[in-house]
């Protein structure tokens, strides 16, 4: 999802993973505002916990991403 189709006061209860559709690979990233090192801190604890935890490796798997996964289990 795109930052330009979000919007105040939606809650997108109506979204869903499509199965079955080949779509044009893309990337993603996190943007945070370039001083907020102690937010940068939070993020990269909390993405690191997911690796270490096994949570990234099973949604990788489950949309066949993992080996597009650039952050790995310790």
């Amino acid at each position: 999802m795109s930052i330009g189709t979000l919007s105040s006061g939606s809650d997108y209860s109506d979204l869903q993973v499509v199965e079955g559709k080949d779509f044009a690979p893309e990337q993603y990233g996190v943007a945070i505002r370039k001083d907020s090192t102690e937010t940068l801190k939070k993020l990269n604890e909390a993405m690191q916990k997911v690796a270490d935890d096994g949570t990234l490796d099973k949604i990788g798997k489950k949309y066949n991403l993992d080996s597009l996964l650039i952050l790995k289990s310790k």
